[in-house]
């Protein structure tokens, strides 16, 4: 319980995380000190309140008269229900940095006893952490409680939020000094990532590419193929631009953007070099659009394909 305290005072003490939302909300949200500890595991829980505060809480885990020991053998029910809230409190640095946020506009979860106004989410293997934000009176928002949901409740809280909301931007800062000590400025890092990437494919598509006479009746599909491995190469390049705006997620980030250019930026750009294909492979214009069309078809019937499962949960349209 002391490392625990420790971790709090290093990490999460003493700072504001500021959050600008995607959808250009601000949220900011204070840690002030290991007296917040007490509702964050849960142990409001387990104490009467007339006897135990999180201001004591903190001192007796210092004193050495709580442990997690002295916990469960006081609380045996309740321990059993909030260790693992107890063991994630660790991972709260981590889950605030690479995070969304679920929002519920009534201030509460929908079918449960938990008033928080947001959830701030990430996966960790099979689960999802969250950690619920509320604020009182229009102040700033504080950390009042952490849920982990696993196996098939993991996504139960995503589900019922009004709103899963990306993070434009992260400021962490200062309470007392009134510093920035860091900024993640996600929103630049993708934007930064996907003009890297158009930059690369362009580069590409302007030198000379190999394509053999066995693959020139299909060439739209060997060059797209040809670029993705070439762009997938290139993602250590990408990276030592996108690092510094974003050091939490920047491979995420990159394969995203590669992800995207290939899905809707790679028909645009195979037009734009018609003439040096019809050059280069003697292949007229117009075999070049009847497979750009071919290609737009087929991912049209793939996204149907994919709306007809969605659809049909129970039966696929591949099933006999």
């Amino acid at each position: 319980m002391k490392l625990l305290l420790d971790f709090y005072e290093q990490h999460l003490g003493g700072k504001v995380y500021k959050f600008t939302l995607g959808n250009d909300d601000v949220v900011k949200l204070i840690f002030k000190d290991t007296s917040q500890v007490f509702h964050l595991i849960g142990a409001n829980h387990m104490y009467d309140k007339k006897f135990m505060d999180g201001t004591k809480f903190a001192t007796e885990i210092r004193a050495d008269n709580i442990t997690l020991e002295s916990l469960k053998k006081s609380f045996p029910k309740q321990y059993k229900d909030y260790v693992d809230r107890i063991r994630s409190v660790f991972c709260t640095d981590s889950l605030l940095k690479k995070c969304e946020c679920l929002k519920f506009n009534s201030g509460q979860i929908p079918e449960s006893k938990i008033k928080v106004k947001y959830l701030i989410i990430r996966a960790f293997d099979d689960a999802n952490l969250h950690l619920g934000i509320d604020t009182h009176k229009g102040q700033p928002y504080y950390p009042k409680t952490l849920i982990l949901a696993s196996g098939n409740t993991r996504d139960k809280y995503i589900n019922k939020a009004d709103e899963k909301i990306s993070i434009k931007k992260l400021e962490i800062i200062d309470i007392h000094k009134k510093q920035v000590l860091e900024l993640v400025d996600r929103e630049k890092a993708k934007q930064i990532a996907a003009q890297e990437v158009l930059k690369l494919a362009d580069d590409w598509m302007n030198k000379e590419v190999n394509v053999p006479n066995k693959e020139k009746k299909n060439i739209s599909f060997h060059l797209k193929n040809q670029l993705n491995s070439y762009l997938s190469s290139q993602k250590s390049v990408i990276e030592i631009k996108v690092k510094p705006l974003d050091p939490y997620l920047t491979g995420k980030i990159v394969a995203e953007a590669i992800r995207c250019f290939m899905k809707e930026q790679f028909k645009d750009r195979f037009f734009a070099y018609t003439e040096k294909f019809e050059t280069a492979y003697q292949i007229d214009f117009k075999t070049l659009q009847r497979q750009g069309k071919e290609m737009k078809d087929r991912e049209s019937h793939s996204k149907l394909e994919q709306k007809c499962t969605i659809r049909n949960k129970k039966i696929s349209i591949d099933d006999d």
